[in-house]
C-alpha cells in the first residue's frame, strides 16, 4: 500500500465504497437513484411533497423561529408584518416609548411598527416562496377536483380563496385568525393562534397580533408578548 500513490489509494476506497453500497437493499440505501428503488418505495416517496413539511427553521427579523409550512399564507404574512413593523428593532422603540409616556410618542411607536393592509397585502402576494406555495395547492385541489372531491371543487369556485381556480389565499381570514392573538387568554387557548403562542427568540417567547382602523385603512402590529401591556398603554394614549 506504501507504494501506491495517493490518487490510487483513493480510487480503491472509492471501489469498496461502491461494494459495499451494491451489498446494501435498495429499500435501505437512500442514495440511490430513484429510478432504482422498488415501485412501493418511490411511489411512497412521491405522496410526500417537501414543501408541506412542518419546518420550524422559519425565522422572522427580531430571530423569531416559528413552526410552521415555509411559504404558507400565515407564515408568509408573519414575514412580511415583522420585517415592515421592524420586529428586529422593538426593543428599543418599545423601551424609548416607555421612557416618556407621551400621546406623541404613543403615535410614534404605532406608526413605526403598524403595518397598513395594503401595503402588506401586496407585499405578501408578490413574495416568490408564496407564489410557489399557491401553484402547488392550485395543482393538488385540481387533482383533487378533477377526481370528483367536493370540498376540493367547493374551495376552487370560493372567490375568497381562488381566483379563475388558482388558489391565492384568503388574506381577511388569515388576518382575523391571528387577531384571536391580541389578548393573552386568546394567545394561551385559542388552537389557530398556536403559531404565535411558540414563536421564540432566545427567552423571548409569544407574540402578538393586533389591528386597528384609521379612517377607511386597516393596520396590523406584531409585537412580543411582553411589550403587551406597552402597546394597550400607547393605544389608549394615541386614542387608537
Amino acid at each position: 500500500m506504501s507504494d501506491l500513490t495517493k490518487k490510487e489509494e483513493i480510487k480503491m476506497l472509492e471501489e469498496k465504497i461502491r461494494e459495499l453500497q451494491r451489498d446494501v437493499p435498495a429499500h435501505e440505501d437512500p442514495h440511490l437513484p430513484r429510478a432504482k428503488l422498488p415501485h412501493k418505495v418511490r411511489a411512497r416517496r412521491m405522496r410526500r411533497p417537501r414543501v408541506f413539511r412542518r419546518n420550524p427553521r422559519v425565522i422572522l427579523p427580531g430571530n423569531y423561529a416559528l413552526t410552521t409550512i415555509p411559504g404558507s399564507l400565515y407564515s408568509t404574512l408573519l414575514l412580511v408584518l415583522g420585517a415592515l413593523g421592524k420586529l428586529d428593532l422593538q426593543e428599543a422603540l418599545f423601551a424609548k416609548f416607555l421612557k416618556h409616556k407621551t400621546p406623541g410618542g404613543a403615535r410614534k411607536l404605532l406608526d413605526k411598527i403598524g403595518v397598513a393592509r395594503q401595503q402588506l397585502d401586496r407585499h405578501i402576494r408578490l413574495d416568490r416562496a408564496f407564489k410557489s406555495y399557491c401553484a402547488i395547492r392550485t395543482s393538488r385541489l385540481t387533482g383533487k377536483a378533477a377526481r370528483g372531491d367536493k370540498e376540493s371543487l367547493k374551495i376552487l369556485s370560493n372567490p375568497k380563496m381562488c381566483s379563475s381556480r388558482r388558489w391565492v389565499g384568503d388574506i381577511d381570514e388569515a388576518v382575523n385568525i391571528l387577531r384571536g392573538a391580541r389578548e393573552e387568554e386568546g394567545l394561551r387557548t385559542l388552537k389557530n393562534v398556536g403559531i404565535l403562542r411558540r414563536a421564540r427568540s432566545g427567552k423571548n417567547v409569544g407574540l402578538m397580533f393586533n389591528t386597528s382602523w384609521r379612517g377607511n385603512n386597516q393596520f396590523c402590529f406584531l409585537y412580543p408578548r411582553k411589550f403587551h401591556s406597552a402597546f394597550r398603554q400607547a393605544r389608549a394614549l394615541a386614542g387608537e
